[in-house]
């Protein structure tokens, strides 16, 4: 197995199928996802409040030996900073 894993994350649980793809192509990468489901839906909620979840999903996950991450949520992706 590789080193590290990749995240997968999304407000709920439609990344899913993202990481059914993930696991289908990287069958031996070490896969994790977080699905944020206390915390959706990112629909109704201020950028700052998106921006601010999925910057700490994303510090523990990298804290935690996290190599890549992946942003399953289109919500996030539209409204966090490009430079996250």
């Amino acid at each position: 197995m590789q080193s590290g894993f990749a995240g997968i994350f999304d407000s709920e649980v439609g990344g899913l199928a993202v990481y059914r793809a993930a696991r289908k192509l990287l069958p031996h990468q070490a896969l994790v996802y977080v699905a944020n489901s206390g915390f959706a839906l990112y629909g109704s909620r201020e950028s700052a409040y998106i921006t601010r979840c999925v910057t700490e999903i994303a510090d523990a996950l990298v804290n935690n030996g996290e190599k890549a991450f992946v942003v399953a949520c289109d919500t996030a992706t539209v409204q966090i900073p490009q430079d996250i």
